[in-house]
């Protein structure tokens, strides 16, 4: 097992959460550390806290989903995150992921998804965290 990094960053202008998510474009979820500093802000929103949550993953296997997902399974385990249930390569769709959360009872989920937004590096998207 490889030793934690700890990585120091500063706050990201106009970081807001709304129920939509974080919409960006793809670019801007890729700069160093955006989209780990949103995940780990969404970890810390669960009331009581990261460590022994159950989250259900997924979305809708838009550009840049796989290494969402990569992120989302290192950060939560690094923050005592019990279990996660991961679509199939990453995909789930918001309904099924909404279903999940409640018929598992977990305690929330993340989605990496844009709606009606066009696919590829440059269109937006929305990570979207439901507690």
């Amino acid at each position: 097992m490889s030793p934690c990094k700890l990585y120091l960053s500063n706050p990201w202008a106009k970081f807001a959460f709304h129920s939509s998510g974080l919409r960006k474009k793809v670019v801007v979820f890729q700069q160093p550390h955006y989209t780990e500093n949103f995940i780990t802000a969404i970890l810390h929103a669960i009331p009581e806290g990261p460590k022994d949550a159950f989250l259900v993953i997924g979305g809708d296997g838009r550009y840049y989903n796989p290494e969402v997902v990569q992120l989302i399974a290192k950060i939560g385990a690094a923050y005592g995150v019990k279990k996660l249930l991961i679509g199939k390569d990453g995909i789930l769709s918001t309904p099924a992921a909404s279903h999940l959360i409640r018929k598992r009872s977990a305690t929330g989920g993340i989605l990496l998804t844009a709606s009606h937004n066009p696919g590829g590096k440059y269109p937006s998207c929305s990570l979207i965290g439901a507690l």
